[in-house]
Protein backbone atom coordinates (compact mmCIF):
# COMPACT_ATOMS: atom_id res chain seq x y z
CA UNK A 1 0.00 0.00 0.00
CA UNK A 2 1.92 3.55 -0.95
CA UNK A 3 1.87 6.27 1.86
CA UNK A 4 -1.13 8.15 0.12
CA UNK A 5 -3.74 5.19 -0.03
CA UNK A 6 -6.13 5.65 2.68
CA UNK A 7 -10.05 5.47 3.82
CA UNK A 8 -12.08 8.35 4.80
CA UNK A 9 -14.86 7.53 7.14
CA UNK A 10 -17.60 9.52 7.37
CA UNK A 11 -19.35 8.70 10.54
CA UNK A 12 -21.31 10.43 13.07
CA UNK A 13 -21.60 7.63 15.86
CA UNK A 14 -18.29 7.99 17.59
CA UNK A 15 -18.53 4.32 18.13
CA UNK A 16 -19.20 3.29 14.83
CA UNK A 17 -16.35 5.78 13.94
CA UNK A 18 -13.58 4.40 16.15
CA UNK A 19 -14.95 0.89 15.07
CA UNK A 20 -14.21 1.35 11.55
CA UNK A 21 -11.01 2.87 12.57
CA UNK A 22 -9.76 0.29 14.33
CA UNK A 23 -10.98 -2.23 11.94
CA UNK A 24 -9.40 -0.77 9.05
CA UNK A 25 -6.23 0.32 10.89
CA UNK A 26 -6.01 -3.56 12.60
CA UNK A 27 -6.42 -4.57 8.31
CA UNK A 28 -3.20 -2.09 7.37
CA UNK A 29 -5.27 0.90 6.33
CA UNK A 30 -4.31 4.12 6.80
CA UNK A 31 -8.05 5.91 8.34
CA UNK A 32 -9.26 9.59 8.33
CA UNK A 33 -12.48 10.65 10.08
CA UNK A 34 -14.99 13.10 9.37
CA UNK A 35 -17.83 13.21 11.60
CA UNK A 36 -20.04 15.49 9.50
CA UNK A 37 -20.44 16.14 5.46
CA UNK A 38 -18.41 19.54 5.58
CA UNK A 39 -15.74 18.03 7.03
CA UNK A 40 -15.24 15.14 4.92
CA UNK A 41 -15.32 17.33 1.90
CA UNK A 42 -12.57 19.50 3.08
CA UNK A 43 -10.88 16.25 3.58
CA UNK A 44 -11.04 15.31 0.45
CA UNK A 45 -10.23 18.60 -1.12
CA UNK A 46 -6.66 18.52 1.61
CA UNK A 47 -5.94 14.71 0.22
CA UNK A 48 -8.19 12.40 -1.80
CA UNK A 49 -8.55 8.93 -0.14
CA UNK A 50 -8.70 5.94 -1.74
CA UNK A 51 -11.55 4.44 -0.25
CA UNK A 52 -14.55 6.40 0.91
CA UNK A 53 -17.53 4.50 3.87
CA UNK A 54 -20.12 6.94 3.72
CA UNK A 55 -23.44 6.75 6.68
CA UNK A 56 -26.04 8.38 4.74
CA UNK A 57 -27.47 9.74 8.43
CA UNK A 58 -25.13 12.83 9.33
CA UNK A 59 -26.03 15.80 11.12
CA UNK A 60 -25.29 18.57 8.69
CA UNK A 61 -26.68 17.18 5.61
CA UNK A 62 -27.51 13.62 4.46
CA UNK A 63 -24.72 11.44 3.34
CA UNK A 64 -26.80 11.31 -0.19
CA UNK A 65 -26.31 14.73 -0.82
CA UNK A 66 -22.41 14.72 -0.07
CA UNK A 67 -22.42 11.13 -2.30
CA UNK A 68 -24.19 13.27 -5.51
CA UNK A 69 -21.85 16.19 -4.89
CA UNK A 70 -19.01 14.07 -5.20
CA UNK A 71 -20.21 12.16 -8.36
CA UNK A 72 -20.81 15.57 -9.81
CA UNK A 73 -16.85 16.20 -9.59
CA UNK A 74 -15.59 14.58 -12.47
CA UNK A 75 -12.45 14.24 -10.53
CA UNK A 76 -13.99 12.33 -8.10
CA UNK A 77 -16.53 10.18 -10.18
CA UNK A 78 -14.24 7.09 -9.49
CA UNK A 79 -13.66 7.62 -5.85
CA UNK A 80 -15.05 4.11 -4.18
CA UNK A 81 -17.51 4.79 -1.68
CA UNK A 82 -19.13 2.05 0.62
CA UNK A 83 -22.26 3.59 1.93
CA UNK A 84 -22.43 1.74 5.38
CA UNK A 85 -25.93 2.78 6.82
CA UNK A 86 -28.80 1.95 9.11
CA UNK A 87 -31.27 3.69 6.77
CA UNK A 88 -33.80 1.17 4.72
CA UNK A 89 -34.73 0.68 2.66
CA UNK A 90 -31.73 2.07 0.58
CA UNK A 91 -32.50 4.89 -2.19
CA UNK A 92 -31.66 3.16 -5.61
CA UNK A 93 -30.08 6.77 -6.35
CA UNK A 94 -28.01 5.86 -3.85
CA UNK A 95 -27.00 2.33 -4.96
CA UNK A 96 -26.34 3.43 -8.12
CA UNK A 97 -23.66 5.82 -6.68
CA UNK A 98 -22.24 3.77 -4.65
CA UNK A 99 -19.28 0.99 -5.36
CA UNK A 100 -21.25 -1.03 -2.48
CA UNK A 101 -23.75 -1.02 0.27
CA UNK A 102 -23.32 -2.46 3.32
CA UNK A 103 -26.39 -3.00 6.06
CA UNK A 104 -25.89 -1.77 9.84
CA UNK A 105 -25.63 -3.78 12.28
CA UNK A 106 -22.72 -4.76 9.75
CA UNK A 107 -21.14 -7.95 9.84
CA UNK A 108 -17.23 -7.48 9.56
CA UNK A 109 -16.19 -10.02 7.24
CA UNK A 110 -19.23 -8.55 4.61
CA UNK A 111 -17.68 -4.84 5.39
CA UNK A 112 -13.67 -6.44 4.80
CA UNK A 113 -14.91 -8.29 1.43
CA UNK A 114 -16.89 -4.60 0.50
CA UNK A 115 -13.24 -3.20 0.84
CA UNK A 116 -11.37 -6.06 -0.71
CA UNK A 117 -13.55 -5.68 -3.81
CA UNK A 118 -14.16 -2.40 -4.59
CA UNK A 119 -10.42 -1.20 -3.55
CA UNK A 120 -8.77 -4.24 -3.22
CA UNK A 121 -5.03 -2.58 -2.39
CA UNK A 122 -6.35 -0.31 0.69
CA UNK A 123 -6.28 -3.30 3.33
CA UNK A 124 -4.52 -6.55 3.88
CA UNK A 125 -6.73 -9.38 4.58
CA UNK A 126 -5.83 -12.13 6.79
CA UNK A 127 -5.26 -15.48 4.78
Amino acid sequence: MSATADILVVEDDPTISRLLHDIFTLAGGSVRLAATADAAAASINEARPTLMTLDLNLPDQSGQALLERLRDQPELQELPVIVITSQLPIDHKVRAMAAAVVEKPFDLDELLAAVSRVAPKTIRLAA
